[in-house]
């Protein structure tokens, strides 16, 4: 039973190969149902790509953005169409496997993309990041290493174990599902720099107060344990 499922699996798949194909030459001719068409019979495809990209990745993204799973559909689509564009029937390849490049890869794209932009409209609220060349300064301007002596060490290796720490503690963010990564950010005041109390946050989400105590402690357990575990980044 299983061998005939996977039989007729096949099946399907190379009568849509052949009809990707077909397709591909049609919307290189300027044929718009056809790019309709690929786009409408690919869905699944595409759904399946995008499955692939790192969870993690498109949950943060999503979460501080106002893009939605159609959005990504939409990226998806838009690579599939240019996929079929640049696709030479000639090539000792299939379709789906150069379009499934194509795609990824669009999609890792618009995240970066999508990310950067968030992390520019912290720094335009007021945020700032550290790098290892900057020279770090007091609210007064006066330079933080004229502030310590640095007794023999290099305070360099401090900032690098603090950047470090930041990027970790941003990925293990990321790693959250959207609800928990929410409720942190609105209660912590990560985006805004306003922080709330318990009960500011359970009202705000609808919730019980007693259940966001425990849904928070919960999240924060998972941080901790994220940032215990043995992975530098």
């Amino acid at each position: 039973m299983q061998q005939m499922s996977n039989g007729i699996e096949e099946k399907h798949k190379q009568r849509q190969e052949k009809r990707n194909r077909y397709l591909c030459a049609r919307i290189k001719d300027n044929d718009l149902n056809a790019a309709d068409c690929i786009i409408k019979e690919n869905e699944k495809f595409i759904l399946s790509v995008i499955k692939d990209v790192d969870k993690g990745a498109i949950s943060f993204v999503m979460s501080i953005s106002n893009i939605d799973h159609d959005d990504l559909m939409q990226v998806g689509g838009l690579a599939l169409i240019n996929s079929a564009m640049s696709y030479e029937d000639d090539r000792n390849i299939n379709f789906s496997t150069y379009a499934y490049k194509v795609i990824r890869n669009a999609l890792i794209d618009y995240i970066r993309n999508n990310t950067a932009k968030y992390e520019l409209n912290m720094i335009h609220k007021g945020f700032s990041r550290i790098f290892l060349n900057d020279n770090p300064v007091d609210d007064d301007g006066v330079p933080i290493i004229e502030k310590y002596g640095n007794g023999g060490k290099d305070p360099t290796g401090n900032l690098a174990v603090l950047r470090v720490m930041i990027e970790k503690m941003k990925n293990r963010l990321m790693r959250l599902s959207p609800r928990k990564y929410r409720l942190i950010t609105y209660l912590y005041g990560l985006e805004t720099q306003d922080e709330r109390t318990d009960a500011e946050t359970a009202e705000h989400f609808h919730l019980a107060e007693r259940y966001l105590r425990s849904l928070k402690r919960k999240t924060l357990n998972e941080l901790r344990d994220g940032m215990n575990d043995g992975e530098i980044i």
